[in-house]
């Protein structure tokens, strides 16, 4: 069949976020982080992005320098 081009199946993205009954840590670590994070979902506490993780890295090294909020 030439001239014929296969549909790419869609690739997963490892940014999306899937529905927690689907996720299934595998190893131990996974398991303890998964743990950790559905306490943090369920006290109401936000999740950090990326920049708010920063900010609170540099604030808990000693100081935040170069961080905006």
């Amino acid at each position: 069949m030439e001239g014929v081009m296969a549909t790419p199946r869609k690739q997963p993205s490892i940014l999306s976020n899937p529905p927690e009954e689907e996720f299934r840590p595998r190893t131990p670590l996974g398991r303890r982080l998964w743990e950790i994070r559905k306490r943090i979902v369920e006290s109401g506490e936000p999740l950090l992005d990326w920049d708010d993780l920063e900010w609170e890295i540099a604030e808990r090294r000693g100081g935040v320098t170069g961080f905006s909020r």
